[in-house]
């Protein structure tokens, strides 16, 4: 039977690697501070100026909240997501008319939203009391 050889490590070395840590400058410079968030308000006026982008970031900001409230009224996670879609189209095409000292811009969005949701609501049941 041959003994295998081990060789121990002295406590104060630094365990081998088999990648090398990258001694760049890239990595050795500060990061810089991350760039603020824009408000709700400046996202708003980009809407308004045809940004597609800043629409995409109000949506992924106010969207999930949006779509509780649109399925507290409707109980309907299908019709949820249409009424909040719906609420962006519409979005895109009022911002120029937004008026900050009126209402934040998350109480705008969750108005639109309710109304919109309430609508839809009602024409269904419109709807379904015609056919009963």
């Amino acid at each position: 039977m041959r003994k295998l050889a081990h060789t121990r490590r002295a406590s104060n070395d630094a365990p081998r690697s088999r990648y090398r840590a990258n001694t760049g400058a890239l990595f050795n410079s500060p990061m810089p501070p991350p760039s603020p968030a824009p408000s709700d308000v400046a996202l708003l006026e980009r809407v308004a100026s045809g940004d597609e982008r800043a629409l995409w970031e109000l949506s992924s900001r106010h969207g999930s909240d949006l779509r509780d409230l649109a399925f507290t009224i409707l109980h309907d996670p299908v019709d949820a997501e249409r009424v909040v879609q719906s609420t962006f189209h519409e979005v895109r095409y009022e911002a120029a008319r937004f008026d900050p000292g009126h209402f934040p811009v998350d109480r705008w969005l969750a108005e639109l939203t309710r109304v919109g949701a309430l609508q839809l609501s009602r024409s269904r049941a419109g709807y379904r009391s015609v056919l009963s």
